[in-house]
């Protein structure tokens, strides 16, 4: 008999601004089922900015890094909007 397959957190998304300046962090799954941290940012009124796709191992594993980008924005001083 199979096991039931483990049930998947739900995704994640994170956006904060400042001034004319964004930062984005999305969790989710890619096409074969990996857990994806993507970190996107740049500036409100321009098409230039970058975007990191990062694999973490589980769910327990982005929690650490999730919380420094959280400290890191509000240290400065950006405002979450999402």
């Amino acid at each position: 008999m199979e096991k039931p397959k483990p049930r998947r957190k739900a995704q994640q998304k994170h956006r904060w601004e400042k001034d004319s300046r964004y930062y984005e962090v999305h969790i989710h799954h890619d096409l074969w089922g990996e857990i994806i941290m993507t970190k996107v940012w740049g500036c409100i009124d321009s098409p230039l900015g970058n975007v990191r796709h990062t694999p973490m191992s589980s769910y327990d594993a982005v929690e650490k890094p999730l919380k420094v980008i959280i400290a890191r924005r509000t240290q400065h001083e950006y405002q979450k909007v999402i």
